[in-house]
């Protein structure tokens, strides 16, 4: 018999070896496993208490972000922790224009357009410690350029070397492929405990594109 918090949970047979039990994992529980046989003996195991997992849910697809697409580039520094964002408009994701879904729609003005806009959050990790890596999978038409407290921490569908406002994307993806994210796995030692800021880029392949897209889901991997 196996009994959570003092109370019983499951009966298994005299065969089984393990049990899994559907519980919260945000709380901590005691587990205690009785053996009995047919004429009434029992013996019990001493008292094992699980621990308190992290949440690995850091940032959920649709969340909000200050976000600027202008035909001037954002002050110097707005990858950065300290960056003011007055000025800049705030939004959901997914983010961008000429296709849907879109949770904010960052134009509306005839081509030619800007080649990138620029995105800010932040994201609370209690202890970064609890996981191997992060997972960031990236919603980015065209491509994306992610960091981390100011640091780059993974890009996609952009070459190599420094990266500009007149940077363009490698390539524009096929419609199928506009919605579907691509996932980054950074250290999770890019990340400090508590407030973390990340802020994406996200360039176009060329200045008539007719869509675009940006969205970001963050999640600890144990």
């Amino acid at each position: 018999m196996v009994a959570r918090d003092g109370s019983p949970v499951a009966i298994v047979g005299p065969l089984a070896t393990s049990y899994t039990d559907a519980v919260d994992t945000a709380t901590a529980h005691q587990y205690v496993v009785t053996a009995f046989d047919g004429g009434g003996n029992t013996a019990a195991s001493t008292q094992v208490a699980t621990t308190v997992s992290a949440n690995p849910n850091l940032l959920a697809f649709g969340s909000t972000y200050a976000w600027w697409y202008q035909a001037t580039d954002p002050a110097a520094g707005w990858q950065g922790d300290t960056y003011d964002t007055s000025g800049w408009q705030t939004g959901a994701g997914e983010l961008g224009f000429g296709d849907t879904p879109k949770g904010t729609v960052i134009t509306t003005a005839a081509s030619p357009r800007p080649l990138t806009s620029y995105y800010r959050t932040t994201v609370t990790v209690t202890d970064p410690t609890a996981f191997k890596t992060i997972a960031l999978d990236l919603i980015r038409n065209s491509g994306a350029v992610v960091y981390v407290n100011g640091v780059e921490v993974g890009r996609s569908n952009l070459p190599t070397g420094p990266i500009t406002s007149s940077t363009y994307a490698s390539s524009y993806p096929a419609a199928a492929q506009r919605h579907v994210p691509v996932r980054l796995e950074v250290p999770a030692s890019a990340f400090r405990a508590g407030s973390n800021t990340i802020a994406v880029e996200l360039h176009l392949n060329y200045k008539s594109q007719p869509t675009a897209g940006f969205d970001l889901k963050v999640t600890g991997l144990p």
